[in-house]
């Protein structure tokens, strides 16, 4: 870590970022005035953590989805609203190599409509939801499987969800949670709300019951004998829970863990670290301000979301080695950090963000961060809905320095 100085515009008092903590140059050459010091993370090329990085560039012509880096090779898969990739018309599903070039040997057919949820199996095959209805020739009800060329694995079977799946979670005995605003499986006439578990080949696991819930699940998590779920809804099996609940391993309402009023808006992002780190990330401003740490009775933890928290949703989340939240979407400030704007990075142990982190500007106004994944060297991916950063064009994509 590093102290540095920090500078100011005389002219609008907007922060001015500084690369290479050679401030009194800066102060010659741009009329700035010193208005104080933080300390920051710097690499060590010298530039700061959080900053745009300049050696990837990629651009996609609609809304960015879903990221997932393949651990094998560094690559990346992305999902969403968009056709177009980097110029080359790719529908709804493409791979980047590691400087954002479009990888020629991934599959450009794709599917025939947006992809939400993208996870990665451990032997290099590739989980892909959304609403979609078929990629190729291959009928697939929201949800298939691809080999590492993108081609559709054949050996999943269509699990044939009737309406759109939001996320995608693998466990660790390879067993694969879904979740979105499904109900029911159209070929196997079962029902299932909005949350099913699989078996490796994409039959339904009937072990796994979850009981009626009463809106969407738009996100799902796990960690040992428990699963989270978050989304838009007020009850599940005639028990009270607003937007958040933690079923047992069989799907079964885990009735110990009670949040009380819960999350009084919606939760878009859960991530259970373990069975007591339970991070949720959403619309939310109670009982917590958009982001919160809960343990497995659910009680609230830690010091996200206070004092301030994100001033508008949140729509990611991510964790880093370090153990440091990530978060994405509409916000224009973290606890009043007017330069934490769409991407922020927050101590979960203070509930303050690192306000040296990622200082930018994102356009156009009410845009958001909608995707974030991490690099095995510490590198940020993040994709969503705006088309510039820092003034200059950014076409919803883009990468941070670590």
């Amino acid at each position: 870590m590093q102290t540095c100085k920090i500078f100011a515009d005389t002219r609008t008092g907007s922060v001015v970022p500084v690369r290479h903590c050679n401030s009194a140059r800066w102060g010659r050459l741009f009329g700035c005035a010193l208005v104080g010091a933080i300390t920051v993370a710097i690499i060590p090329n010298g530039r700061a953590s959080g900053e745009l990085d300049s050696t990837f560039s990629a651009s996609v012509d609609n809304p960015l989805r879903a990221i997932a880096v393949q651990p094998s090779d560094g690559k990346v898969i992305i999902g969403g609203d968009f056709t177009y990739v980097n110029g080359t018309y790719h529908p709804y599903l493409a791979r980047l190599n590691a400087n954002g070039t479009l990888d020629a040997g991934f599959a450009s057919y794709g599917p025939n409509g947006p992809v939400h949820a993208i996870a990665i199996q451990p032997d290099g095959k590739v989980l892909v939801g959304g609403a979609f209805t078929n990629i190729y020739v291959y009928t697939r009800g929201r949800l298939a499987r691809l080999d590492s060329s993108g081609n559709v694995d054949t050996t999943f079977v269509d699990p044939a969800y009737e309406n759109t799946v939001r996320s995608i979670f693998i466990q660790p005995d390879w067993h694969v949670l879904v979740s979105g605003d499904f109900i029911h499986h159209t070929i196997y006439s079962t029902y299932q709300y909005y949350v099913s578990r699989l078996f490796t080949d994409g039959t339904i696991d009937y072990e796994f019951f979850p009981p009626y819930f009463n809106g969407p699940i738009r996100t799902v998590s796990a960690s040992g004998p428990y699963v989270a779920v978050g989304g838009q809804f007020t009850f599940l099996a005639n028990v009270y829970r607003t937007n958040i609940a933690l079923l047992n391993a069989n799907g079964t309402v885990f009735s110990l863990f009670n949040p009380g009023q819960g999350p009084n808006w919606p939760v878009n992002a859960v991530i259970m670290k373990s069975p007591d780190e339970i991070f949720l990330g959403g619309a939310f401003y109670t009982p917590r301000q958009r982001v919160l740490e809960m343990e497995h009775y659910g009680v609230v933890i830690g010091s996200l979301g206070v004092p301030g928290g994100p001033n508008d949703e949140v729509r990611a989340l991510a964790l880093d080695a370090s153990g440091r939240v990530l978060v994405g979407g509409r916000f224009t400030s973290v606890d009043g950090c007017s330069t934490c704007q769409k991407i922020s990075r927050i101590d979960p142990s203070s509930g303050y963000p690192e306000t040296g982190f990622g200082i930018h500007t994102f356009g156009p106004i009410g845009c958001t961060v909608e995707a974030i994944a991490l690099q095995s060297d510490g590198k940020i991916i993040i994709g969503g809905t705006f088309t510039s950063m820092d003034g200059g064009s950014r076409l919803r994509l883009a990468r941070l320095l670590p």
